[in-house]
C-alpha cells in the first residue's frame, strides 16, 4: 500500500481514519506518504499508531515539507512517541 500511496499524483487529502493500521500498517503508510508530493492533508486519527508508527510520523514530517495538516489524535501514542512527532 505504501508503494501505491507514494506514486498516486492525484491525492490532496488522504483521510485513513479509523482503518487499524497499527504499528505495520503505520509505517507502510508513512514510507509511501514521505516521497508523495501531492498530499497536504492526512488523517491517521484512531489507527493504534503506538510508539513505532509515531516514529514513522515524526520521519514522515522530517522528509515531505509539503506536508500542510497531520492529525494522529487517539492512537496511543505515549509521551516519548508525541517528542519524535513534534520535533
Amino acid at each position: 500500500m505504501g508503494r501505491s500511496i507514494a506514486m498516486n499524483v492525484s491525492i490532496e487529502n488522504f483521510n485513513i481514519s479509523w482503518n487499524q493500521l497499527r504499528r505495520k500498517g503505520a509505517v507502510s503508510m508513512c514510507n509511501g506518504l514521505k516521497s508523495n508530493y501531492t498530499v497536504s492533508v492526512v488523517d491517521l486519527s484512531w489507527n493504534g499508531l503506538g510508539y513505532e508508527g509515531s516514529v514513522a510520523v515524526g520521519r514522515l514530517i522530517q522528509r515531505n515539507n509539503y506536508l500542510q495538516e497531520i492529525d494522529v489524535s487517539d492512537n496511543r501514542i505515549n509521551w516519548e512517541g508525541a517528542g519524535l512527532i513534534a520535533r
